[in-house]
């Protein structure tokens, strides 16, 4: 079972849904604050026995009720949550993945307002298992061995990850107030490198994400699919057993890429050509027409 409890969070991520869907780039998107409730938690975890805490913008440990849920994981339950770390997680029964753009100089440079100072002490003072998934680029690549040695002191497993991009080979980090900092290049492990010799490399602004980056705009396109659910859709048939995502806004769905498209589709900075013969747009087009307003009623869960 996965909760995405919260859109709130300390970090701002560019990469992610935050600041980034295919018709958006230029900063922060407008997504709405929003909390799952404590009561349609509790009403969750009374059915459950394992939770999974992970947002597509927020970060678990911002939750406003985060810490009720901490004091509901005891005795034969357990939980786990994925977050950036601006917080040390204190219950042995949660299991927690830490994520990190970097270490030292180079935390930060992707997950912007992400300190390694701060989230290194809070790494070492959560108790439950911890995995740090760390997104590898061509500019910390060099610091593989230092977190690969901070792993093996600490007990923590590491999992080396890489983000997929778009045909730029690149991407371009851009902050809240839209102003483009510098692109970043996404690297492959690759065991036959001695990542020892690897040295840091400068960040600046690049030529073909220039090109790339006008295409999009920097205005709203359309509603929140919450505001403007497309109309003459079938009910849905089904009866809300089996889900396996709960929203902040307490739907419920049972495949990732419905949760997904719902979650991207809360914010209005999207609109759809159906002649477009463009592929994700197309399947972009096919969830809008599936969320009619009978449809997504029918996945609210009761409290």
């Amino acid at each position: 079972m996965i909760l995405d409890v919260t859109t709130r969070n300390s970090i701002y991520n560019p990469t992610s849904s935050q600041g980034t869907w295919f018709q958006h780039r230029w900063g922060k998107r407008d997504y709405p604050v929003l909390d799952l409730s404590l009561e349609l938690y509790n009403t969750i975890w009374s059915q459950h026995d394992t939770v999974a805490l992970q947002c597509v913008y927020g970060d678990p440990v911002d939750w406003i009720h985060f810490d009720a849920f901490l004091d509901s994981v005891t005795k034969d339950r357990y939980a786990h949550v994925t977050t950036y770390g601006t917080r040390a997680i204190d219950n042995k029964k949660v299991n927690v993945v830490f994520l990190l753009d970097g270490i030292e100089e180079q935390c930060g440079k992707v997950f912007l307002g992400a300190d390694w100072t701060n989230i290194k002490q809070n790494i070492k003072d959560t108790k439950g298992e911890r995995t740090i998934q760390f997104y590898l680029y061509e500019h910390n690549k060099y610091q593989i061995p230092k977190i690969q040695a901070f792993c093996a002191t600490h007990d923590i497993v590491l999992r080396l990850h890489y983000e997929y991009c778009d045909s730029t080979g690149r991407q371009s980090i851009i902050n809240k107030n839209k102003k483009w900092l510098y692109d970043v290049k996404p690297h492959l492990y690759d065991p036959s490198i001695n990542y020892k010799k690897e040295k840091p490399v400068e960040l600046y602004r690049t030529i073909w994400a220039a090109q790339f980056l006008k295409v999009y705009n920097k205005g709203k396109h359309n509603f929140s699919i919450l505001e403007h659910p497309k109309r003459k859709q079938l009910k849905n048939k089904g009866n809300n057993t089996g889900y396996t995502y709960v929203t902040p806004t307490g739907h419920a769905f049972v495949r990732s890429d419905e949760y997904g498209m719902f979650m991207n589709m809360l914010c209005p900075d999207w609109n759809i050509d159906f002649r477009s013969y463009d592929e994700y747009e197309k399947n972009v087009g096919t969830f809008a027409k599936r969320f009619s307003e009978c449809y997504l009623d029918s996945m609210l869960l009761e409290q």
